[in-house]
């Protein structure tokens, strides 16, 4: 492992406010000093900002107790921009709720979900989800996950992925639900294709259908403009998103600060949605203010980089 790479490891700990950090291991710090010394100048360097970080905050996942389904699907959707909370209790104070394959472990789900829609709320669930408790999804809107897979790498006017991702088949009664992202192999008018994110209204809610790739990795596969779609959608209880490329995270905290990481090996520039209402907001590490247009900033960020902004 090189020296980056451990330091990253140990500032992604921190970002996560962990009120402990072990490092691994010790006969490797015993052999390699530099080990030793990365992690002294990583944590000074953190100790800059980490004060005025709140806890984290940011998208809820709901993830039952010694539930398994879509394993380390959070992980991947934290790598296109998606803070993610997971939790292993249902949320009944948050405006939506990210349900993967895991929650199939609750036997009360359906009910659950339609509490929150009912109340005015949005429930995002993924097709492993619906693959998985067909009966209990069909009893909210007329969605099925079939065993089909479909190969494409045109998502219309959200532009084209760099190569062709296996997705599976979600089918859906038409005007029943509605499709915000297609995509086809190709894609005509941006109207016949697969959904990628599907809406299907329910009461004084939207229960939303996210298509995962057979491949988690393909999510950051998807072209700019879809995620920001995606990113939109299931932003509405953060008061900050990203637009732009996949493989940039965002790390959200409830004192309004947020942290920006690129893990790209090139410069990006990606925009700052900030929809709380500030006109300014400032960077810690660089001590540096930024002035808020339109609810946007626009940032550039060097390769596997980050900025801290508070609000």
């Amino acid at each position: 492992m090189g020296m980056y790479r451990y330091a990253e490891q140990l500032w992604l700990t921190l970002f996560a406010k962990a009120p402990e950090v072990t490092l691994f291991a010790y006969n490797q710090l015993l052999r390699q000093p530099q080990l030793g010394k990365t992690a002294t100048e990583t944590f000074r360097y953190a100790d800059r900002f980490l004060g005025e970080l709140g806890d984290p905050a940011g998208i809820v996942s709901y993830k039952p107790f010694h539930a398994t389904g879509e394993d380390f699907l959070q992980n991947y959707l934290g790598m296109i921009g998606l803070p993610m909370d997971m939790r292993p209790c249902f949320p009944e104070d948050k405006q939506v709720v990210l349900l993967t394959e895991q929650a199939k472990f609750d036997s009360d789900i359906e009910s659950k979900i339609k509490k929150q829609l009912l109340k005015g709320g949005d429930v995002i669930v993924t097709t492993g989800l619906v693959k998985a408790i067909p009966k209990k999804i069909a009893s909210i809107a007329e969605v099925r996950c079939s065993d089909l897979k479909a190969i494409v790498n045109d998502f219309g006017w959200n532009g084209k992925s760099d190569k062709d991702l296996l997705i599976p088949q979600v089918n859906y009664l038409t005007n029943d639900s509605w499709e915000i992202v297609s995509a086809g192999n190709p894609l005509t008018k941006g109207v016949i294709g697969y959904p990628i994110l599907l809406r299907c209204p329910f009461a004084e809610g939207n229960m939303y259908v996210l298509t995962i790739p057979d491949n988690f990795a393909d999510l950051y596969e998807f072209p700019d403009q879809a995620l920001n779609m995606i990113r939109f959608f299931m932003s509405r209880d953060v008061d900050v998103r990203i637009e732009g490329p996949a493989m940039v995270s965002l790390f959200t905290y409830d004192n309004g600060t947020f942290i920006v990481e690129s893990f790209l090996d090139e410069p990006v520039q990606i925009n700052l949605i900030i929809t709380s209402g500030e006109n300014k907001v400032h960077e810690l590490t660089e001590n540096k203010e930024y002035t808020v247009d339109s609810q946007k900033i626009t940032i550039t960020l060097e390769p596997h980089s980050f900025k801290v902004f508070k609000k």
